[in-house]
């Protein structure tokens, strides 16, 4: 993504956006939601959990953070299933 189409997404100007990328400038908690959650489309917990080198993982994560709170709750419970039941093998 570039960092125009993300200043986009998270209604931020471009140069606003590339001080925060160089250190130049610490975004408040808003604006890091705002980029987060509108530009990336994740949630921050799911921001802080994502690593990039897992592609899995984090196609997963972002896959769950659109979705309603109940359908997740559903998710994680099977999650937990599958993971008991592969750890007892």
């Amino acid at each position: 993504m570039t960092q125009d189409a993300l200043a986009r997404l998270a209604k931020l100007t471009p140069k606003f956006l590339s001080q925060i990328e160089n250190g130049r400038v610490n975004p408040s908690i808003g604006v890091l939601e705002r980029i987060v959650g509108r530009g990336f489309g994740v949630t921050m917990g799911v921001f802080f959990l994502w690593d990039p080198d897992d592609a899995e993982t984090s196609r997963v994560l972002a896959l769950l953070a659109q979705q309603p709170s109940e359908y997740r709750r559903r998710v994680l419970r099977v999650v937990e299933v599958l993971c008991d039941r592969g750890g007892s093998k």
